[in-house]
């Protein structure tokens, strides 16, 4: 993937990430530098997606900023574009270029690209897409205005919008703005890879632009609905967190080892508050990680067992 990107690196800021934005002539346009989060180790280890350091002021830089080139005039193209050299397959839009990377493994039939942002789905940009399958993944809340963005681009290609985040999506997903690689992280890869259809051929159908509901399968990545459709209702575990967190807060926590059960003893009892509640926010709902809110729950009852 790195590769296929030319995804680079930057001294910036330490252990930076450059997106470099190349369009289809294989010019490059700019180059977009993040630094994503490093995590303590007893978040990484399960799995807790890097976010985008915002700690940093601004949380983004431009490479035709740092390298103040004279008479540059920038117009930017999407991260990906160079891709869109081979024209055999559908092309995939989301906003991050970290999803579009991600997403890009677990379905390689299709051609991923990002915007960069919501707003960077614009009519300059589209113009690449001229007769070509475009299906559009917004961002958790985007949905309607990605929607009219493939309406006013109806004339270019065939547009049409993914809406399973929207169907799937609980509160907490919602307010933490999550996106397609949010949700597919938390499947193994080479199940998708390994099945993924071959796209059909799918003309231009004229201005009216469809939306894919959770019912049905996009042309030449069914599995994307089939496999989401796996992830079971989430519950929402707020209010136990909550309670937890306010527990936690008020009762004065033990400095010795203590036994959970039979089976399990706390060492570090901060440590394994942190790194516990730690997965239950950002997994709110997914059963997966049920365990971590029952050990808390145990845990909760042991400590107020001991202050009766």
């Amino acid at each position: 993937m790195v590769s296929k990107y030319f995804i680079g690196t930057s001294t910036h800021w330490p252990g930076s990430t450059i997106f470099w934005e190349i369009d289809l002539k294989g010019k490059i346009r700019t180059g977009k530098i993040f630094q994503f989060e490093i995590l303590p180790w007893e978040q990484s280890i399960i799995g807790i997606d890097c976010k985008r350091n915002k700690q940093n002021k601004p949380p983004i830089q431009w490479i035709h900023n740092l390298t103040k080139q004279p008479d540059y005039n920038l117009s930017q193209c999407f991260f990906g574009e160079h891709l869109l050299q081979d024209r055999t397959k559908p092309v995939a839009i989301v906003e991050s270029e970290k999803t579009a990377v991600i997403s890009s493994v677990y379905f390689p039939k299709l051609i991923w690209l990002a915007s960069g942002s919501s707003e960077g789905l614009n009519a300059e940009k589209c113009k690449v897409l001229t007769r070509r399958k475009v299906i559009l993944f917004p961002d958790l809340n985007g949905f309607d205005k990605w929607t009219d963005k493939a309406k006013e681009f109806s004339h270019l290609g065939n547009f049409t919008v993914f809406d399973l985040l929207e169907q799937k999506a609980n509160e907490i997903e919602r307010l933490q703005g999550l996106d397609l690689a949010d949700y597919l992280i938390r499947f193994d890869y080479r199940g998708f890879a390994l099945h993924e259809p071959t796209p059909p051929v799918n003309p231009l159908t004229g201005t009216k632009v469809p939306v894919i509901t959770s019912d049905q399968k996009i042309r030449g990545s069914g599995s994307i609905a089939s496999k989401l459709k796996e992830l079971p209702k989430p519950e929402n575990w707020l209010p136990e967190i909550q309670d937890l967190e306010q527990l936690f807060k008020v009762v004065k926590l033990p400095t010795e080892p203590i036994r959970l059960d039979q089976c399990s003893q706390i060492i570090d009892i901060n440590l394994f508050i942190k790194s516990h509640m730690a997965i239950i926010k950002f997994q709110n709902g997914n059963m997966r990680y049920k365990p971590y809110l029952e050990r808390l729950n145990e845990l909760k009852q042991l400590l107020r067992n001991n202050l009766n």
